[in-house]
């Protein structure tokens, strides 16, 4: 495990391969997980624990441009800036508000259980609080950045394009 944690993803495309890999490689496993016979609320507090690990491994991982590749980041921080972990925090953060909102129109009876797309009410809070977690961790990260106790990296310097070249 240490040996992971010691990996540095710089480049983008890289980092976008992961994401995709880890989306492929999701759903054959929760179907894996279902056709064992597995509860669909087990299978879904199983995802969100894997989830979590998965974010928090590429938060270790991950490197933003200017950022210092050796050191380790603290284990607070999962970005290599506050404007991106608010920015997620807060995606984050509505996506929340939704699923709230759609938990207590089921309990308050003003939707059906059974018209909230095949989940339990306990599969959405299951998500709900996996949601909290993330968006916690992520806004955490931003107003300690802000605060200061991390070193910063320096943005990227703006692409500069050559100029369209003249033909004839």
């Amino acid at each position: 495990m240490h040996r992971i944690l010691d990996l540095r993803i710089t480049r983008w495309p890289i980092k976008l391969a992961y994401i995709v890999v880890v989306c492929l490689i999701r759903y054959p496993f929760l179907a894996l997980l279902s056709a064992v016979g597995l509860h669909p609320l087990a299978v879904n507090i199983i995802d969100s624990i894997v989830l979590l690990a998965v974010i928090f491994l590429a938060t270790r991982i991950f490197r933003g441009a200017g950022e210092p590749v050796t050191p380790a980041r603290p284990w607070w921080q999962m970005t290599a800036w506050p404007k991106l972990s608010r920015r997620l925090g807060i995606l984050l953060l509505v996506g929340t508000a939704f699923t709230l909102v759609f938990v207590v129109l089921t309990v308050t009876g003003v939707i059906e259980e059974s018209a909230s797309n095949r989940l339990t009410l306990g599969e959405w809070i299951a998500s709900l609080v996996f949601n909290v977690i993330v968006c916690a961790f992520y806004l955490n990260s931003a107003i300690r950045q802000t605060r200061g106790g991390v070193t910063r990296p320096v943005s990227p310097a703006a692409p500069t394009f050559k100029p369209w070249s003249k033909l004839g």
